[in-house]
């Protein structure tokens, strides 16, 4: 019976109570060879080496399902943060939505601070069936005066956020295609904070106070 006692005391000990005994998800060990290998047990690891291994638990191992449900919901939003976007030359091709008169139009401009206000090639502008347009006139960076309209759009929606109202420029595209349909401006950019993450493309939108 003492025999019996003691035996189990080793067992357990094996079990529970070594030093390479580590709940986890998977395990870490390098082999003779010097390469790194992972197994997700830990019966798999070489006696040899059992001294000398590194355990990791699954990130979320740890928390309740409600948790994991408020982590995951947390990352969805942040992911409807982030704006993919195509990056040719420096110029970054960005999908927008405009919306006119129960009219909607996805369309991709090029995001440039250096345009003071939204402008649209003018097949965009018939494609909606933009009216009440006025005459303007600009001076481009090269000293050349351009005319072109100008009318306000319902909304314009880029990612997560949209402006009501914005007053957009209408000019005559003059070139053989495009990659873009025009500029998304200042006077839609200057409402919100961003940054570009050019390694992968992708807008990201600070999210404004108050917003869920």
């Amino acid at each position: 019976m003492v025999r019996s006692s003691a035996l189990i005391l080793i067992l357990f000990y094996t079990l529970f109570g070594s030093p390479w005994t580590v709940f986890g998800e998977f395990y870490k060990y390098t082999d003779s060879s010097g390469k790194i290998r992972f197994v997700d047990d830990i019966g798999k690891i070489p006696p040899e080496y059992r001294g000398r291994f590194k355990a990791y638990e699954e990130p979320l191992d740890h928390l309740s399902e409600e948790e994991k449900a408020e982590l995951r919901k947390k990352e969805d939003l942040q992911e409807s943060f982030e704006t993919r976007v195509v990056i040719v030359e420096n110029n970054i091709l960005i999908p927008v939505l405009l919306s006119s008169g129960g009219k909607e139009m996805e369309v991709v401009l090029v995001l440039d601070t250096g345009a003071s206000i939204t402008t649209l090639h003018r097949n965009v502008a018939k494609t909606l069936d933009l009216q009440n347009t006025r005459k303007a006139r600009a001076r481009s960076a090269g000293g050349n005066e351009i005319a072109f309209d100008v009318t306000e759009l319902d909304r314009v929606r880029v990612g997560p956020f949209e402006k009501e109202n914005l007053l957009v420029g209408i000019i005559d595209y003059q070139g053989e295609g495009s990659s873009h349909q025009g500029l998304l401006g200042m006077n839609f950019l200057q409402h919100f904070q961003y940054v570009i993450d050019y390694e992968k493309q992708v807008v990201r939108w600070t999210p404004e106070k108050g917003f869920p």
